[in-house]
């Protein structure tokens, strides 16, 4: 069997965030299970996935739990997904230590646990109801930032936490990453002998990336490049949508 480990933000999804809609039915007709690993919540996953109609398979928060539908991996793949977790620092931990180890450096931050759902809509771009499960976040806190976030970043490290930078937004979370999530699901897969892929845009996904046979990187949509030496690694010129339909050929045709 294949598997396919996908990012979805600027990969399966495009700046408006309009999934490659052809390209994942194309994958899933053809027989491949394909995962999202994403730092998006097991909310905004599953009802992306209710909305297009596939089996609920996710990475969450970076790492920090898995959505599969009970009993995976021996089920009806789309029965409703569950939430797993437990390999993360719970929420209101995460909450306490950056806030810590914001005092501590007097670096202004804005997390989305301070702002209403209006709020955070209004700064996302999202609808308020995209934004109440952009909030409702179980291992991760996601956050805007002043001026030396570079001191800040230090700090929240000394207190065991990570941190990933997005084009506008900080995240904050335990020492979990989508490679974690990405064993999770392959030491539950292992007697299939799967033939692994992954695809992603952003030095987040070099985790995921190195966890498969075939790891494959899109440019990212702001330009920014990634840094990354993984065996087997292919580039691709085409970033989001056509990045992600052209990664959906060399799975099906491998």
């Amino acid at each position: 069997m294949k598997v396919l480990f996908t990012d979805l933000d600027g990969t399966l999804l495009d700046a408006s965030y309009r999934p490659a809609g052809e390209a994942l039915r194309a994958l899933l007709d053809a027989g491949v299970m394909v995962v999202w690993c994403s730092s998006k919540t097991f909310d905004e996953q599953r009802h992306l996935a209710e909305t297009l109609g596939v089996p609920g398979l996710f990475v969450t928060e970076n790492g920090g739990g898995v959505g599969v539908p009970p009993g995976f991996p021996r089920c009806d793949l789309h029965a409703p997904p569950i939430e797993i977790g437990g390999w993360g620092i719970d929420y209101r931990e995460v909450r306490r230590r950056l806030t810590e180890a914001a005092e501590e450096t007097g670096v202004r931050i804005r997390p989305y646990g301070d702002m209403t759902p209006d709020e955070v809509a209004e700064v996302t771009g999202l609808t308020r109801e995209e934004a109440e499960r952009a909030r409702n976040r179980r291992w991760s806190e996601t956050f805007l930032v002043g001026r030396k976030p570079g001191v800040l970043v230090g700090a929240l490290d000394r207190r065991g936490l990570r941190v990933q930078r997005g084009s506008r937004f900080w995240t904050t979370h335990g020492r979990h990453d989508k490679g974690t999530g990405v064993r999770w699901f392959l030491r539950r897969l292992r007697d299939r002998q799967p033939i692994t892929f992954a695809v992603g845009d952003a030095p987040n996904d070099l985790p995921m990336l190195a966890e498969v046979d075939h790891p494959i990187l899109l440019p990212a949509l702001d330009g920014r490049p990634v840094e990354a030496d993984l065996p087997g690694l292919v580039r691709l010129d085409e970033p989001g949508h056509a990045g992600f339909s052209r990664a959906a050929r060399i799975v099906l045709e491998r």
